[in-house]
């Protein structure tokens, strides 16, 4: 819980599909993910969204160059709550960096393996989707195969716009989600 914590002490880390659909640009994937840096204390979120060539998952670079950018705009954390995933890997790297900063030993910490419930950027999540990015076109939720009910059956509309537009519009809504009074 956020009880006692000061502002970047405790940052979890996580990548996150997001559902939407986008326009098809010849070898790149039609759906985007976020990774994203969340302060426990303030509930201030960072999303780095990557549109990946066809065939890619998030690697080490990605999370890295999203890491810089955070800890550039926020300062360097006291600790890190990371998945367990690959994409991680790096992290045993940085342990002695933020050795120096933290008051405890324990700097980097790891989520139960297959336990999304172990991670309080979860909930920011389903926050996000639910009130903000549903509200954006392009929008699928949860559920790819599904058809929504705004396209009577249809195939769902991809996003009307280039990457850099949605990009931009995540970012708007994940402004006007810091915008209002948190828990």
């Amino acid at each position: 819980t956020p009880a006692g914590l000061a502002p970047m002490q405790v940052i979890v880390g996580d990548v996150h599909p997001l559902d939407f659909v986008l326009p098809e640009v010849e070898g790149f994937q039609r759906y985007a993910k976020a990774i994203c840096w969340l302060d426990v204390a303030t509930n201030r979120i960072w999303f780095s969204v990557v549109v990946l060539p066809k065939g890619q998952g998030v690697r080490n670079e990605h999370v890295i160059a999203s890491f810089i950018e955070m800890a550039t705009a926020w300062g360097l954390p006291h600790s890190l709550y990371l998945d367990n995933g690959s994409e991680y890997n790096w992290a045993a790297f940085i342990e002695d960096a933020l050795q120096l900063r933290a008051d405890r030993a324990r700097v980097i910490i790891h989520a139960k393996p297959y336990s999304a419930r172990s991670k309080p950027i979860e909930g920011i999540f389903g926050q996000l989707e639910r009130h903000h990015f549903a509200n954006l076109p392009g929008w699928i939720g949860g559920d790819r195969m599904k058809s929504k009910t705004a396209n009577v059956g249809r195939a769902p509309t991809p996003f009307p716009g280039d990457h850099r537009l949605f990009v931009q519009a995540i970012d708007c809504a994940v402004e006007l989600y810091h915008s209002l009074p948190q828990p």
